[in-house]
């Protein structure tokens, strides 16, 4: 698994492919397929890419060192978002996830939601 937190977004994005079994040199194209996305346990260290996967009915993001949620702002079709036993702080852009039904957030440090 990949832990720094000065990895670029590249690397950050083939680490969210494998874990989900895509293909990193295929998600250009197959990414709007995909509807469920995961990711535990270290390997994400920042929230990026989803632009990739304009379709994305489920995010899960468990234990990451992640302090700040943003970027789901492409995430339109969003019905389903776990973040849990992460660092959270801070979350930014929920109100562009309408279609939203189901949000768990527990065990995070969680001060303020914009």
């Amino acid at each position: 698994m990949i832990e720094s937190e000065n990895l670029n977004q590249e690397e950050i994005i083939k680490e969210l492919c494998l874990c989900n079994g895509l293909s990193y040199e295929m998600v250009g194209q197959e990414g709007s397929d995909t509807s469920k996305l995961e990711m535990f346990f270290l390997g994400y260290p920042r929230i990026v890419g989803l632009s990739l996967f304009p379709n994305l009915t489920s995010l899960t993001i468990v234990a990451q060192d992640i302090k700040e949620i943003s970027g789901l702002e492409p995430c339109l079709q969003l019905k389903e978002l776990w973040i849990a036993e992460c660092c959270i702080e801070k979350i930014e852009g929920l109100q562009e996830c309408r279609n939203l039904e189901k949000l768990y957030l527990y065990f995070n440090n969680i001060s303020k939601i914009e």
